[in-house]
């Protein structure tokens, strides 16, 4: 692989453990900083670095380890977000390998075609802060708590890896691929992981009526001749987890469509989002979901 300009934004709920994290790593450890290109100031020494990323009354706090900040840096923001800039990279992998070891809640890994797809006006919009998507996203721990389910991860268009420490690790393209067969992997999946995430400072557009159940905490939506759209279904996922009304905790959505035909066609994608579906059969509710267990149909280079 050709060197590139690695990009990591990680998140996590102790920034500063994660900045601690890259300083114990090449290229950074034992390195000095470049005091021209940082917001650090001089310090005594390399174990002074990490305190003085604390900066009060800064939105972020950057340091580069090369001259006017074009190489190896690290950023800080006080939103608990961090991002490293890796010159020179070959090896994304072992980076890959390594942020999943970090305390992180979410990452995402660049791809080494950023720069060419940034000059063909191509952004593919991030999970947090700025930073867009590229090679990888990581979902760790409560990270996953963002997504409208576990199921979304297994079934996109994208490969996926589970690994231990309840890691999941989305791969949008093949590391290797050309910048046009990468893009052509990555676009897919790139639209598709941001349908499925309750961004940070979520907004709920739609008001969802139903009927409360308070002792199940089940919201329960009559739908009929009408198409429940995918913002709707992230917008009921993004009530089920924000709780916006404190006086109607919501754990549980369920759709119910007088017409099974209508239920069948949107069982899929609230499955997909661990949303019930429901429908009227002989004059009974039943339930379609919990016996549904469809196949990943993945693209042709994930098999």
């Amino acid at each position: 692989m050709k060197p590139f300009r690695l990009q990591i934004a990680l998140k996590g709920a102790d920034s500063l453990t994660l900045v601690a994290s890259l300083l114990e790593r090449p290229p950074f450890v034992g390195q000095p900083i470049d005091e021209r290109s940082s917001d650090l100031g001089a310090g005594d020494d390399a174990s002074d670095l990490l305190r003085r990323f604390v900066n009060p009354g800064r939105e972020r706090t950057s340091a580069s380890w090369d001259e006017f900040g074009l190489g190896r840096s690290i950023t800080h923001w006080t939103d608990d977000e961090v991002l490293a800039s890796i010159p020179n990279e070959t090896n994304p992998s072992g980076w890959l390998d390594a942020v999943c070891a970090m305390p992180i809640e979410l990452a995402m890994i660049g791809s080494p075609h950023r720069r060419a797809w940034r000059n063909a006006d191509y952004r593919a919009g991030g999970l947090f802060g700025l930073h867009d998507n590229g090679w990888a996203s990581v979902f760790k721990g409560a990270g996953h708590e963002r997504v409208v389910s576990r199921r979304w991860l297994d079934f996109g268009p994208w490969r996926t890896h589970r690994r231990d420490g309840d890691v999941t690790v989305v791969e949008f393209h093949d590391i290797e691929a050309n910048v046009d067969d990468a893009l052509a992997q990555a676009r897919p999946g790139h639209q598709r992981i941001m349908e499925g995430f309750i961004r940070f400072n979520y907004i709920i557009k739609h008001e969802l009526d139903g009927l409360y159940n308070d002792e199940k905490r089940r919201l329960r939506i009559v739908r009929a001749g009408a198409q429940v759209t995918s913002d709707e279904m992230l917008d009921a996922c993004a009530v089920r987890y924000l709780k916006p009304d404190p006086s109607t905790p919501i754990d549980h959505i369920a759709y119910v469509f007088p017409i099974e035909d209508e239920a069948r066609a949107h069982l899929h994608e609230l499955w997909l989002r661990e949303l019930e579906c429901w429908t009227i059969r002989d004059g009974n509710e039943v339930r379609l979901d919990d016996d549904y267990n469809p196949t990943p149909d993945k693209p042709a280079w994930v098999r």
